[in-house]
This record gives C-alpha cells, sequence and structure tokens, in this order.
C-alpha cells in the first residue's frame, strides 16, 4: 500500500520531528483497515466463497430471467436511461432482461465464475452485454463514469457498513448527474439450520459464516436508519419496505 510504505518512512525515534505524525497516521490507517474490507487473506476468501457458490450451483439460473421487471424497466425510462451498471451481477438475469429490453449493460462481479456464466448467456441471446470482473469497493476506480443507471440487486448486504459506504461513493461517482440507482436490502433472515447459523459478528453487526456452503460468506441486516445514511449523499426518489422485510430504494445522483 502507497501510504503504509510512506507512513514507515517516517522516524520511530519519539524526539526526533515526524514521529507524532507517524504514530497518528498509523492509528488513522488501522482505523481504516478495520471498518472496512482488509487488504489480502480477508478478499481471498470471500472471492474464494462467491466463486465455489457460482461453481457448485446446479440450478437452471435462467428461470430467473423470467422475473418481471416491467416495474424496474419503467423506472430506466421514466429517466431516460440508455446505459445501466449490473452491480453484482451473478448469474447476469438482471443484465439479460435488461439488455433484451434495450438498454446498454455492463455487468459486474467479484467472481469470475458468474461472469463466465453471464458471457455465455448473454453468447446464447445474441446479446451484446460488456463485463469485468470487479470487486464492488473498485467500481469508482475502474469502470466509466458514464452510465444513467445502476443495479445494485442484493449486494451491499454481503459486506461491512465501511465497505458499503465505500460502494455507495463509487456508484455515485459512475453515475452521470441525474444518473439513479436501485438498490435492494434483505429483511432479517428466517428457515435456516442449525449449521448454517454458525458465524461470528463483526465489530459493526456484520456476519462472517464459519460453517456449511456459508462459510467465508459476509451478510448484514441493515436497518432503514442506516439504508438512509448510506444514501446521504444521493437523493432518495422511493424507499419501499416489503411484507417480507425487503427494502427497495431508488436514489438519484444530485
Amino acid at each position: 500500500m502507497v501510504i503504509d510504505s510512506q507512513i514507515s518512512k517516517l522516524p520511530d525515534n519519539p524526539h526526533l520531528e515526524g514521529y507524532a505524525i507517524k504514530n497518528f497516521a498509523q492509528s488513522m490507517l488501522g482505523d481504516i483497515v478495520k471498518g472496512g474490507m482488509k487488504m489480502g487473506k480477508d478478499i481471498k476468501e470471500i472471492k474464494e466463497f462467491w466463486e465455489n457458490c457460482f461453481k457448485r450451483s446446479n440450478i437452471d439460473f435462467k428461470i430467473l430471467a423470467r422475473r418481471d421487471l416491467s416495474d424496474i424497466i419503467e423506472r430506466l425510462n421514466q429517466y431516460q436511461v440508455k446505459r445501466v451498471l449490473d452491480l453484482g451481477c451473478g448469474f447476469g438475469h438482471w443484465s439479460i432482461v435488461l439488455s433484451k429490453a434495450g438498454f446498454r449493460v455492463t455487468a459486474v462481479d467479484i467472481s469470475s465464475e458468474a461472469i463466465r456464466r453471464v458471457k455465455t448467456w448473454a453468447n446464447e441471446e445474441r446479446l451484446s452485454i460488456d463485463t469485468k470482473v470487479c470487486l464492488a469497493q473498485e467500481i469508482h476506480s475502474l469502470m466509466d463514469k458514464d452510465f444513467d443507471a445502476v443495479i445494485c440487486n442484493s449486494v451491499l448486504d454481503h459486506m461491512t457498513f465501511a465497505d458499503a459506504s465505500k460502494v455507495m461513493q463509487g456508484i455515485k461517482d459512475v453515475l452521470k448527474p441525474g444518473g439513479i440507482a436501485y438498490l435492494s436490502f434483505d429483511g432479517l433472515e428466517e428457515g435456516e439450520d442449525e449449521v448454517e447459523k454458525e458465524f461470528v459478528v463483526l465489530e459493526d453487526g456484520t456476519r462472517k459464516y464459519t460453517k456449511g456452503n456459508r462459510k467465508g460468506m459476509l451478510w448484514r441486516f441493515y436497518t432503514n436508519e442506516e439504508i438512509r445514511i448510506l444514501c446521504k449523499y444521493m437523493e432518495i426518489i422511493e424507499f419501499v419496505e416489503k411484507c417480507n422485510g425487503k427494502r427497495e430504494v431508488w436514489v438519484r445522483r444530485k
């Protein structure tokens, strides 16, 4: 890390100029790393979970494309959307449906296996969908900054609050002024078996599962207030809470 290497050049001797600055900087850097997803081991473990998740899945994921997204498409058309970023695209069913509806879609996911499946599906449907393997937290630096809309469906639930905040800043950065984003958040989970319930709780309340098929997965329940805090730099157009506890939020870049 560039910042870390620069800090290391400052003196360790408390009597020399720069020692206090080094102490303060190391403290701040530690807080930043602790609050978000650390580089290295943590990211590797999370990537491995999602790679394995998509590799072992034997469901007919194309059935997912039958979901009615007419309300989503209507909202996108209302704001004259042309280019859409499907962030955390998974199997790509939203990307496929939106591409068929005439939008220019870029599909992004942390999993190379997910992106491979999206490419294959798009080719079978003769659709032109741009794809990229990318951490959601890094879209601000890797993506074009001219999207009319971002779809972020059940993505922010799978990271800490600090990382979700980074993603929201990234979403704002890649949107054109006046661009919109769709966000969805899960309700409290029910019906888990005893193995799937085994997890540790991180400092901010995020669960990190330790056993079963979910081993390595992060999941966090966001309160309505926390969601509003995540959206504080955007205009909330609509905030809907479903009967199952799921929240669907539309925001607009000011």
